[in-house]
């Protein structure tokens, strides 16, 4: 996957009580779970990224901790590829 087509989307692990926080939405037709995160404005930094997701999908404002863990998609290039 070359760099202009590598797609970054920081989310935030929210746990309680044993259970992991996911957003159910809609994505290309399909129903999708996902940790609560987003793309990057331009020049964004990844921990204000998110800090301005949990502010728009939840309405909440919440001190970010450490990166916890980091993967990446290989295959063939697709449109709308996200990690």
């Amino acid at each position: 996957v070359s760099a202009s087509r590598m797609t970054v989307r920081p989310s935030a692990l929210i746990l309680r009580d044993g259970h992991v926080l996911l957003l159910e939405y809609q994505y290309s037709g399909q129903t999708v779970l996902a940790l609560p995160g987003g793309n990057p404005e331009r020049g964004e930094m990844l921990t204000t990224t998110v800090q301005r997701e949990l502010r728009e999908e939840l309405g909440v404002t919440l001190r970010i901790g450490a990166v916890v863990a980091l993967g990446e998609v290989l295959g063939p290039p697709r449109p709308h590829d996200t990690l």
